[in-house]
């Protein structure tokens, strides 16, 4: 019985992290980093095309409901 005792009062092991596994999680990190930088710059060129197409009167209130949006986020408001 003494040996069950010693084993489960045994100290469970730390595992550290090797440095392939650091080296994969940074590739994984800059990865996905580029994509949604590549993402965000796609969208932009799409909303530019979109606003160019729009007639001025339409803009202007498509960028004020853009506007409105952005100081309701600032001021935490729904």
């Amino acid at each position: 019985m003494g040996s069950i005792e010693a084993a489960n009062s045994r100290l469970p092991s730390v595992r550290t992290e090797s440095p392939r596994q650091g080296a994969k999680a940074l590739l994984i990190k800059r990865s996905v980093s580029k994509v949604l930088l590549l993402l965000s710059q796609k969208v932009t060129k799409a909303m530019r095309r979109i606003r160019r197409s729009l007639p001025d009167r339409e803009k202007g209130k498509y960028i004020e409901t853009d506007n409105q949006r952005y100081d309701r986020e600032r001021l935490c408001q729904p």
